[in-house]
């Protein structure tokens, strides 16, 4: 399969400011400053618009995204932000649907459609970061990870989500290249 092209300048400006729904982006990026201005920008341009987002992030990039957020004077614990913004820590998230360190699919739908479902209430777009399929990368489980990927499009398909993910680009280093190009064909663009 063909891998996806690459989202460069102001085309990257116009896509997180508005995905098109069922889009499922990939950001590779070479340090947390990269990876937080991404998260950073895509998060408050759903929050100005008035769409759901939900981050499911390691505990110090959702703190940082927090602060980052307040400079910007949205405060995720007050109204009206409250009600649009939602964090998950990655670990903990993952966990609840993994079985010996396999994806059990089924817990995974379960878990991601009550999700959705309770956020999908007010009828407004969401957003969604995630930082699971990193971590399993990281911990070398890339089968996983690609099978995580490939579950969260089944989730977007047919509903107004788009998702974006991050890898840190260290992980690509020793991985045999069909398994990198099966994260990228997951993916409907790459951001640079």
């Amino acid at each position: 399969m063909k891998i996806n092209e690459p989202v460069h300048g102001s085309s990257i400006n116009n896509l997180l400011a508005a995905p098109t729904p069922c889009s499922h982006l990939l950001q590779v990026y070479e340090d947390d400053e990269q990876l937080l201005d991404r998260v950073e920008q895509f998060v408050y341009l759903g929050l100005e618009r008035r769409e759901v987002c939900l981050v499911i992030a390691t505990p110090a990039h959702r703190a940082e995204l927090r602060k980052r957020l307040a400079t910007r004077r949205i405060d995720v614990e007050k109204e009206p932000w409250k009600e649009l913004f939602l964090d998950l820590d990655a670990r903990e998230t993952l966990d609840g649907f993994m079985i010996d360190g396999r994806l059990d699919r089924e817990k995974f739908e379960a878990t991601a459609r009550d999700l959705i479902a309770s956020m999908s209430e007010s009828g407004r777009p969401i957003r969604a970061f995630g930082e699971m399929v990193a971590l399993l990368w990281c911990e070398g489980n890339q089968q996983t990870a690609i099978t995580l990927e490939q579950s969260w499009n089944d989730l977007i398909r047919g509903n107004d989500i788009s998702l974006l993910c991050g890898y840190p680009v260290g992980v690509y280093n020793d991985d045999p290249f069909d398994l990198i190009n099966d994260v990228y064909v997951a993916h409907s663009a790459l951001v640079l």
